[in-house]
């Protein structure tokens, strides 16, 4: 598997994105710099087809990187592209959703970028939904700043896709999107210009107030956020719940710290209120993320929520949900309080988006690292997580693979000349495998992140905040006594639980289900 050797020009394209996808740059001859871009994404849902293309040419096939968003299997690819395959779960809190959290879209991003920018023949097969496949692209697009917004960049996929049809011409596509849809496309295109969250801090959800609910019973909520099901409406609180049948309103007492991105998912009470599996079930659903609202009540209307099947019985001006956040005074999070991962705080881009990318590649890539042939590569002098990732991408061909590790070792390190003071980047290694070459970042990433994500949680710092004071009071140390130690933080287990509510990710079924509950 040949790459480009020009690092210069390698990285120089990483690092300034509108020069390389712009009329006449690389590949441009004129063309507009998203045509330029697509030309080198592949969205086809016939994977087959795709292959078939490739038979034979294993040069080709080589240049090929598949990322399955699809949740279908794809082992016919594995032989002709070399198991050079990507599997990307499609989850919010372990469960199916039609959006992702924002920092693992993020990833995808920088893991798409971080492959095309590898070298110019490089092509991403691109698999999945439609829906998934527009998201990944829309946001792709806006993330190398190729268009103004992640909704422009919809369009223009949508406008693609179709072949220029007058039908998809005459409109806006971006109007079709469901509202959760919608609203990540907006926080996401936030996050782009302002390279920061607007706020790293957990919020806790005191109340949920709901009037005009077209049903007879109570509705359950089901609440999800980065760590999971969180609350339960009927799970033995239904007493802490107030219900008026006649105007459907509902007080929810629910009194649960969010972390990063959630969603209110709300189902039939009654009959049916401990079927969680029959698609039928679901009223609606809300998503967002609390590091973009902020303490005081959300008010939301029948737009602003996800409603497929029961639209029609949901009226405008009639339906209304009220969100009422209140601060975490303590910083106490979900994943503090219960051992559950923290969000990186860190966005993947600037002058350490390429290393991010390669390691998200890597964490997802079919193929093992032979532990000899790793060995064999670091032991020439290259960076372990690149000798990693070579090997992935040449399919444990160490000749390849060499090569590759020296191109890569020298972009993560000139990624860490420019990266920015008090970055914090975790290597995503499986325990027991290759750690960084670095003797400050040796020892498990995973758990170090965590144990940063608990002490800012006890002492209501930001993690920046904390490495910024465990980096000083180790110089401290390390000034008087010679090489500071480590800090340690043991985590304790999450709690054992039964299996969560599975709402399924299309949100809708063919009818309303018979029975108790019902009133639509």
């Amino acid at each position: 598997m040949l790459f480009g050797r020009d690092m210069n020009t390698i990285y120089n394209v990483f690092e300034n994105a509108t020069s390389f996808f712009s009329p006449g740059g690389a590949g441009g001859n004129g063309e507009h710099p998203v045509d330029v871009a697509l030309s080198r994404l592949v969205c086809d849902s016939d994977l087959s087809k795709h292959l078939a293309l490739l038979e034979g040419d294993d040069r080709a096939a080589e240049r090929h990187l598949l990322w399955n968003l699809s949740d279908r299997d794809v082992s016919e690819a594995h032989g002709p592209l070399h198991d050079n395959v990507v599997e990307i779960l499609w989850l919010a809190a372990g469960v199916p959703s039609q959006t992702p959290p924002l920092h693992e879209m993020f990833r995808i991003c920088s893991s798409l970028r971080a492959w095309l920018c590898l070298d110019r023949e490089n092509v991403a097969l691109v698999l999945g939904h439609r829906l998934r496949t527009s998201m990944v692209v829309a946001c792709y697009l806006r993330y190398i700043h190729v268009v103004d917004t992640v909704h422009e960049g919809f369009n223009w996929f949508c406008q693609r896709l179709s072949g220029g049809r007058s039908s998809v011409a005459r409109t806006n596509p971006v109007d079709t999107l469901p509202p959760s849809v919608a609203n990540f496309f907006k926080n996401f295109n936030s996050l782009v210009e302002t390279e920061r969250w607007p706020s790293t801090d957990p919020l806790i959800l005191q109340h949920i107030l709901v009037e005009g609910a077209p049903v007879d019973e109570l509705p359950c909520l089901d609440i999800y956020d980065h760590n999971g099901l969180v609350y339960e409406s009927h799970n033995g609180l239904e007493d802490k719940h107030v219900w008026d049948p006649e105007y459907g309103q509902a007080m929810y007492s629910v009194d649960r710290v969010l972390m990063g991105d959630f969603y209110v998912s709300c189902r039939f009470g009654g009959a049916h209120a401990y079927d969680t599996r029959d698609p039928r079930n679901y009223l609606f659903r809300y998503s967002n993320t609390v590091r973009f609202l902020t303490v005081g009540e959300i008010p939301l209307n029948v737009q602003l929520v996800d409603i497929r099947e029961y639209k029609q019985n949901f009226e405008e001006g009639e339906f209304s949900m009220v969100l009422v956040f209140q601060s975490c005074s303590n910083g106490m999070s979900n994943a503090a309080r219960h051992g559950g991962r923290p969000i990186p705080d860190e966005l993947p881009m600037g002058a350490m988006a390429l290393k991010i990318g390669l390691m998200e590649i890597s964490s997802h890539h079919l193929v093992v690292p032979d532990p000899s042939l790793h060995q064999q590569l670091v032991e020439m002098g290259f960076d372990r997580s690149a000798c990693r990732i070579a090997l992935q991408l040449c399919n444990n061909n160490i000749d390849a693979a060499a090569g590759l590790a020296s191109d890569i070792t020298n972009m993560f390190d000139d990624a860490e000349r420019h990266a920015s003071p008090g970055f914090f980047l975790v290597d995503n290694e499986d325990q027991g495998s290759s750690q960084s070459s670095s003797p400050e970042r040796q020892g498990d990433s995973r758990k170090l992140e965590d144990a940063l994500s608990v002490i800012a949680a006890h002492t209501g710092l930001g993690i920046e905040d904390v490495q910024n004071l465990i980096i000083s009071s180790a110089s401290r140390v390390q000034n008087t006594h010679g090489t500071a130690p480590p800090p340690t933080m043991a985590l304790s287990p999450a709690p054992a639980g039964g299996g969560p509510p599975v709402p399924p990710p299309d949100f809708g079924g063919p009818r309303p289900p018979g029975g108790g509950g019902g009133g639509l």
